[in-house]
This record gives C-alpha cells, sequence and structure tokens, in this order.
C-alpha cells in the first residue's frame, strides 16, 4: 500500500512539473483538427458502423483527427444511419479537416443466414467486402469503431506485408481460441479488430467468396463469427505484427499504444470506469468540436486526474481483458 501511495505521489509531482508541457502540446492538438485533407496523400481507412454505434464511430474519428499527420480517407462501411446521425457524421466530416468520411450502403440481406448475437450484428461481416468496395486503393486498413487512434498510422499502413494478404495481431487469449478442435491446426490466431488488408491479394486468391462459404459451413461451430472465420481461411495469409496497433483492453500496458480497442463485453459509452479516461476525453473534444467551442481545459484537467489514478492501479493491479 505505501509503495502504491509512494508511486502515485511521485507520478503527481511529475505531472505537475510537466504540465505546462502537457497543456501546450494537448491544446495545439485540439486546434489541428483544422489541418486540411489531400486526396493523393491520403491513406484509406474503413469502419463499420450503424446508429447503435453513432457514438463510439464519432469519438474514434475524433481521435484519430487530433492525433495524425497523415490525411485519411475514412470508408464508412453502413446499413443507414438515421437522417440526425447522418447529419452528425457529415458535420464532423466538415470540421475535422484533415479527414474525408465516404459512406458506403451494405445490405444486410447478404449476411441473414449468418450467426449474430446480442453483442455482435450483421456488420461484423462487412469487412468481408471491402476489397470489392474500395476501387481508389490497393491497401485498406479496417478498424473496429470500439477503439481510439493515439499516434499517425501511416507507418503501420505502409509496412511491407511480405506476400501476406492481411497483417493483425495476435490475440490475447490467442491459447484459449486455438485450443478448440476447429482450430487444431492453426499455430496463429489474431484479432479481426484491426486488419492491414493487400486488396490486390485478396482478390488474386477471392477470399471474401472463401470467406462467405467458410461461414456459412461452420455457423454452428464458431463461436466469434468472423473472427473465427478469418483466421480459418487466411491462416497462412496473416502477418502477425506488433501489439501496439491493436493494445486489448486491460490486457496491455497502457504506455507505447497506437490502436487502443475496447474489445471487451462492457463499453466506455455504456459503463462509467476509471480506466476509461481516454475515451471520455476524445468523446468531450468530438461534443466540443461539433459545437463548434473552444478546447475543453476542465475535461483535460479531468483526464489529467484520471490518469494520475488509473497508472498505478494498472501496474499494482493489472486488468485483464474479457474474450
Amino acid at each position: 500500500m505505501k509503495k502504491a501511495l509512494g508511486v502515485t505521489f511521485s507520478f503527481i509531482i511529475l505531472l505537475f512539473l510537466l504540465f505546462p508541457f502537457f497543456f501546450l502540446k494537448e491544446y495545439n492538438r485540439f486546434q489541428n483538427h483544422l489541418k486540411s485533407y489531400s486526396s493523393k496523400q491520403a491513406i484509406h481507412l474503413v469502419f463499420a458502423g450503424d446508429d447503435g454505434y453513432i457514438t463510439p464511430l464519432l469519438t474514434a474519428f475524433t481521435s484519430l483527427s487530433l492525433n495524425t499527420k497523415t490525411p485519411i480517407h475514412i470508408h464508412l462501411l453502413t446499413n443507414g444511419f438515421s437522417p440526425q446521425n447522418q447529419k452528425l457524421i457529415e458535420n464532423l466530416d466538415f470540421k475535422l479537416k484533415n479527414i474525408q468520411i465516404t459512406m458506403t450502403l451494405v445490405s444486410n440481406e447478404l449476411f441473414k443466414a449468418f450467426p449474430i448475437n446480442n453483442r455482435w450484428n450483421q456488420s461484423i461481416y462487412y469487412r468481408y467486402l471491402i476489397p470489392t468496395l474500395l476501387t481508389n486503393t490497393n491497401k485498406a486498413l479496417y478498424l473496429d469503431g470500439d477503439i481510439l487512434v493515439f499516434n499517425d498510422l501511416s507507418s503501420f499502413y505502409h509496412i511491407d506485408l511480405n506476400n501476406k494478404v492481411i497483417a493483425g495481431i495476435q490475440d490475447y487469449f490467442e491459447k484459449k481460441f486455438l485450443s478448440r478442435p476447429l482450430f487444431q491446426d492453426l499455430t496463429l490466431y489474431i484479432n479481426s479488430g484491426v486488419l492491414l488488408i493487400d486488396i490486390d491479394k485478396w482478390k488474386e486468391k477471392n477470399i471474401s467468396q472463401k470467406l462467405f462459404e467458410t461461414t456459412a459451413q461452420y455457423q454452428d461451430k464458431i463461436q466469434y463469427f468472423d473472427q473465427d472465420v478469418i483466421n480459418l481461411v487466411l491462416k497462412k495469409d496473416i502477418l502477425p505484427v506488433s501489439f501496439k496497433y491493436n493494445a486489448l483492453q486491460g490486457a496491455y500496458t497502457p504506455f507505447n499504444k497506437t490502436i487502443y480497442h475496447y474489445s471487451g463485453k462492457q463499453k466506455p459509452w455504456k459503463t462509467k470506469k476509471l480506466d476509461y479516461y481516454e475515451w471520455y476525453k476524445y468523446f468531450d473534444y468530438m461534443q466540443m468540436i461539433l459545437n463548434d467551442e473552444n478546447w475543453p481545459v476542465q475535461s483535460y484537467l479531468l483526464y489529467l486526474i484520471r490518469k494520475m489514478i488509473y497508472y498505478p492501479s494498472f501496474i499494482f493491479k493489472p486488468k485483464q481483458n474479457e474474450a
């Protein structure tokens, strides 16, 4: 207990000394959403969602815009949004000048026979269609909507895939997943929430058709739906990359992460928890930008306080993610 208090006190002193630096850096970060978009330099990101995911999507887009120097073209795959939510997306697209959002309609009829549950709906299968829907790029980075982006993604986007079809991050519960009979021939199991896709090789190997066929074939045996199927179909065509590109909630250190993934059953927009402090900050920023308000000093101070409390608790009582 004394050790934890000592670490907390030391962290508070250090934070106090560095506060002017943090303050100025964060203010500049918030102002940088006015950077201009360039289609020639843009990298292509794909998200999927509907009205039920509007809040996390807008929050993710905000974190992406504020923390990247690279222009981003976001392809948002959806079965449709309400007029109100459509306007929110268009408004944020207008105000985040370094990103461009293109919405593409996908019919859920394509996946009506595929398994879903209360946690995952048909939108989890939209990633099957990415290479057929994106015609202006030979590479795309798919991200789940329950993520935050903390650093520029260009280094990840431009990695050499070494003739593999996709790059992904080894799942924290890999041993559990591979222990199932269906996966006894696999040596790698990735989390499907972050996928870097070589579109040309995907098409060359007819991956979309194989994903549809495998989902239909094993629909009574797969437990993690699209993720299980992607690992089954692409088992020899996956390049494993650093955990920092898909740091799963509670499973990895909060330091040095580029993409943070709230992959557990509990979500920040539904449950108030201390370790969601980062998400609350970008949620507040998103609202401020939509409402044309200035940088929220109070919100940032609250973020620092939560961060101060959370870091020692993470070090001394590591949390476990839920599969």
